[in-house]
């Protein structure tokens, strides 16, 4: 059945990972990093149940079974499952389930992108003071900037916010996750810089 799933899923046209046991899902979740779970009520070691209890802060969970039972489907949607799905399944009404599901996901992490997002707005806010008009396109042109890929060169006297712009630029990229490395490029010679045209 598991293999039949993984089949019906990549045929359209999704990525599928499966696991012979729900006790390694942890790790693979935070690896794999599904949109959707779907484990079944009954598993080796570890119920659906169980897994659906333990997890937290998860994609949604799609629990599914030949044993189920209105009983069941209710107390799985009152511990947090998307949906229940009984075996045997319509695969079309499936694939919508786990569609809709992982579209809730993607939302809900967008969602999450953009809460954080705003806070750093807010930030910059905060690190870049003034209403000026100067002030206010500096504050628009690190916006556009930060989504793209590409180098920036940041030129001004000393004590004139470069360093901040620089931190506002990456807390703003997709990069933000990552490290920011400060180097002081007075201590390198010509030679180890590049041309600047």
């Amino acid at each position: 059945v598991r293999s039949s799933l993984v089949d019906l899923i990549e045929a359209a046209g999704w990525k599928a990972k499966d696991l012979p046991r729900a006790t390694d899902a942890d790790r693979w979740i935070v690896q794999f990093k599904p949109d959707v779970i779907l484990p079944d009520v009954r598993m080796p070691q570890m119920s659906g149940m169980e897994l659906l209890q333990s997890l937290k802060n998860a994609p949604p969970v799609v629990l599914i079974s030949a044993h189920g039972d209105i009983p069941m489907a209710v107390e799985a949607m009152n511990c947090g499952a998307y949906s229940f799905v009984e075996k045997p399944y319509d695969p079309n009404r499936h694939l919508t389930i786990l569609d809709h599901a992982a579209q809730q996901h993607r939302m809900r992490e967008s969602n999450q992108r953009l809460r954080e997002r705003l806070g750093q707005l807010a930030g910059l806010e905060r690190g870049l003071l003034g209403q000026t008009p100067v002030m206010q396109k500096l504050r628009t042109t690190i916006h556009l900037v930060a989504d793209k890929d590409a180098a920036v060169l940041i030129r001004g006297e000393t004590g004139t916010g470069k360093d901040v712009v620089a931190r506002a630029l990456h807390d703003l990229s997709p990069r933000c996750s990552g490290p920011f490395i400060a180097v002081n490029t007075a201590q390198f010679s010509p030679d180890h810089l590049p041309s600047i045209a």
